[in-house]
């Protein structure tokens, strides 16, 4: 699973424990677009890979350690012991000492091969068989018209040279879009795009065990897979995100699916319905596996699997603005990467803030400008409404700003009069008296 401050989305029928993110830093990265994050030396550090470098920060703190440049490393796996990075950088493999930060090895791969050009897509690793497994797309150009296929073949992870070919001639015609190895590397799957499949081999045997129909072949539709994750308790347990339509009008299959391998279907569909982020966005299992982290460029979603519900939803975010965010063994530290920065936020079921809400004083009130409530954790816009006495809404008339220090609401455009501002937090409405003077 290799990019949010917060907008609450609408939170749809809460669990009885609706929790909170806490931002914790950001560290700006203005000059490079990180895509893939991974914990090293016991959750203490990151590395951060992007398309003009590799990176190890401090995990707490989110400060830059060590830095190799000159490196495009959007796509890198950590190899056993997580001391070396493995980078599929273009048409390069590279191995990389993440405590000295320099190349110790790295193999040129053939880029034509009988007149077809070959581009290397994504990269996983099996460090109990030493297996890289990567995918290639071959393209042909005769005279303006492109054909293409698609291929995923095993390298060495210690010489760097090929081994042999996992696909099958017929497999050929599928686009391997994303790839994941069970923890326990006892699996490898990939899913394709357009005409969707799921596909997993078991990696002691390159055996083909699941080949899943995502979407029917009876159709004309193009299938999007976002992300997929294996669960850390049981291997045979698959998260998947994405677009995949039954048919034209479908407006559902557009989420988030679990898919056991052992009974070969899905065993969860309730957040595979239509919603716009969701279809694009990446999942990881947290809190003892029974909530799911599901983001995206706009989005981040807490999930409840166990009553199928959403118990926390953020839109709009500058610091979580997470793609394939990583979570650290003990559940109290998530870290992420936007086009911006990198950021890190811990989720907590912590319901004291509508407490300390319902215990703060609202100031200056009366005033003639604006009034500012302290709050210890941010509370989104969408969640910050103002009402006047007969009830009307006019929150369109003025302007919210919310950071993790309180909400300030500037009142210029409201004539003089009573109001009230209303916070919506968790499944709990609180109202405040506001008064505008002269």
């Amino acid at each position: 699973m290799s990019k949010f401050i917060f907008l609450f989305f609408i939170l749809l029928t809460l669990a009885t424990q609706a929790g909170e993110m806490k931002f914790l830093w950001s560290v700006p990265t203005p000059d490079k677009n990180v895509f893939m994050l991974r914990f090293i030396n016991n959750d203490e550090e990151f590395v951060a890979g992007s398309n003009v470098d590799l990176a190890v920060h401090n995990s707490e703190t989110g400060e830059l350690i060590r830095r190799l440049t000159e490196l495009d490393a959007s796509k890198f796996e950590l190899m056993k012991g997580g001391q070396t990075a493995l980078v599929l950088s273009g048409a390069r493999l590279v191995k990389v000492d993440l405590n000295e930060m320099n190349i110790i090895q790295e193999e040129t791969l053939p880029t034509v091969k009988d007149g077809w050009e070959i581009q290397y897509k994504n990269i996983a690793v099996d460090n109990d068989r030493n297996n890289i497994y990567l995918n290639l797309e071959y393209q042909f150009n005769d005279a303006g018209n492109y054909s293409y296929y698609h291929e995923i073949r095993v390298y060495d992870a210690e010489s760097l040279t090929e081994k042999f070919e996992l696909t099958t001639e017929n497999q050929h015609n599928n686009y391997f879009y994303i790839f994941a190895i069970s923890p326990d590397n006892r699996y490898f799957a990939s899913v394709s795009e357009g005409h969707s499949r799921l596909f997993v081999w078991e990696t002691e045997t390159n055996k083909l065990v699941v080949d899943y129909e995502l979407v029917p072949q009876t159709t004309l539709e193009w299938g999007y897979p976002a992300d997929i994750e294996f669960s850390l308790d049981n291997a045979n347990i698959i998260l998947l995100t994405g677009r995949f339509k039954q048919s034209a009008s479908d407006e559902n299959h557009q989420g988030i699916k679990i898919f056991d391998i052992e009974k070969n279907e899905i065993i969860n569909s309730a957040f595979d319905q239509y919603d716009s982020q969701l279809g694009w966005s990446t999942v990881a299992f947290f809190k003892n596996e029974n909530y799911i982290l599901n983001t995206s460029r706009e989005i981040v979603k807490i999930l409840d699997i166990m009553e199928n519900k959403i118990v926390f939803s953020a839109l709009n975010s500058d610091n979580y603005i997470w793609s394939d965010p990583i979570i650290t063994k003990s559940d109290n530290l998530i870290i992420g990467a936007s086009q911006l920065s990198l950021s890190a936020g811990k989720y907590s079921f912590d319901s004291s803030i509508v407490e300390n809400l319902e215990e703060t004083i609202l100031y200056p009130n009366p005033t003639t400008n604006q009034v500012f409530l302290p709050c210890e954790y941010f509370i989104p816009r969408e969640n910050i409404k103002v009402f006047d006495k007969g009830g009307r809404e006019v929150t369109y008339l003025v302007q919210i700003n919310t950071n993790e220090e309180g909400i300030t609401v500037i009142l210029d455009k409201l004539a003089k009069g009573m109001y009230i501002l209303q916070i919506v937090y968790a499944d709990t409405a609180i109202s405040y008296k506001l008064i505008k003077g002269e």
